[in-house]
Parts: structure tokens; sequence; C-alpha cells
């Protein structure tokens, strides 16, 4: 069963505007790989972090709301995780509710 969740992706603010469309890109791909969907994406811009990562003050910050099945999101983490783009993220069912296209 698909749900519907929200993820904040915290981004090397170091990265070219290439770069992190790459990043934003593999993110979109991995999901529909495997049957998800993006449904948002929503730029928040460079922020200051609350503490230091990776020797970082700043992160870019980007909001994602997707659609995928449950069993896909560990993986999803792990794929997060790898990738040296990705400074943190945080995914959560999402309380918002997005008109149904298909419907």
């Amino acid at each position: 069963m698909q749900r519907t969740y929200e993820m904040v992706v915290v981004l090397d603010p170091q990265l070219e505007d290439e770069e992190r469309e790459a990043a934003i890109g593999r993110i979109k791909d991995f999901l529909s790989a495997r049957g998800g969907e993006v449904l948002s994406v929503e730029h928040w811009g460079v922020r200051r972090l609350a503490y230091e990562i990776r020797k970082r003050r700043q992160g870019y910050y980007i909001l994602f709301f997707f659609r995928a099945d449950g069993s896909t999101i560990p993986e999803f983490e792990r794929n997060l995780h790898m990738d040296d783009a990705v400074l943190r993220h945080l995914i959560v069912v999402s309380e918002e509710n997005f008109a149904q296209e298909a419907a």
C-alpha cells in the first residue's frame, strides 16, 4: 500500500547548481524506479545548521512530498546515507492531503 511521505534533505551547500540538481534527480529516479511518485519539491535554500555536520555550518534544505510503498523506505534511507551530497535527511509519514490525480 502506498502512503504519502514528507522528507527534508539537507545537501552540502558547496555543491554547484548542476551537482545539486543531479542529487535531486537521483532521489526522483530512485523513487520512480520502485513505483513511487514525487508529488512536490520545495527548495528552502541555504540555512544555518543547529550543529556542525562534516565540517559544514550550513546546508541546502529541500522538502519533498512523495508517495511510495512502505517497504521502499529502508532501502531509500540506505541509498541516502551512501550519497555524499546528502548531509542529513528525515522521512516521516505525511498528514498533508494531496488530491488524487488518478481518481
